[in-house]
């Protein structure tokens, strides 16, 4: 089995994985209804489906009070959320457990570019072209095929949902 360790896969791919971060004026509302507002609206219109967001009362409104909220999906899955209320009337809201396409993609790369050198042979990852939400084991699986058509599992687990940092395993 091959298990590599990526830091930071690439600046912009860091600042883009889990990418389904938004801040928000709260305007007179309390932290917990406007992060649910955030989610419903916001967060919602950019992945393009509906959510029901569930965020407990947050006591504090104070600068640095962090908090966790979750959503509903039509289809019953639950993405979890880490917010932050970082400036007076203002928080910060990022997915923990959702991939968008395009942080995909940048895994795909940053996986073959690490993956490549130790099979000695160029690799082509294609992860799901769909939004998708981690496993309770921060992993999403993608498939890999060498120059030589051997193909295999590609097995990617989300060490740090800030950063983006990720290993990589052949499955």
């Amino acid at each position: 089995m091959i298990d590599y360790q990526l830091k930071l896969f690439a600046a912009s791919a860091a600042m883009t994985i889990l990418a389904a971060g938004c801040s928000f004026s709260i305007g007179g509302e309390s932290v917990d209804e406007a992060a649910v507002k955030l989610i419903e609206e916001d967060f919602a219109a950019d992945i393009g489906v509906d959510l029901v967001a569930n965020c407990p009362a947050v006591e504090d409104s104070e600068v640095g009070t962090t908090f966790e909220c979750s959503a509903t999906m039509p289809d019953g899955r639950t993405i979890n959320f880490a917010g932050k209320v970082d400036a007076k009337d203002s928080i910060n809201m990022r997915s923990t457990n959702l991939l968008k396409p395009e942080d995909l993609d940048a895994i795909e790369t940053s996986g073959a570019e690490v993956l490549e050198p130790e099979i000695e042979a160029s690799l082509v990852i294609e992860c799901p072209a769909v939004i998708t939400l981690l496993d309770e084991d921060n992993e999403v699986t993608c498939r890999g095929e060498d120059e030589f058509g051997n193909r295999a599992d590609i097995i990617f687990t989300i060490t740090d949902t800030e950063t983006g940092a990720f290993t990589v395993r052949v499955g």
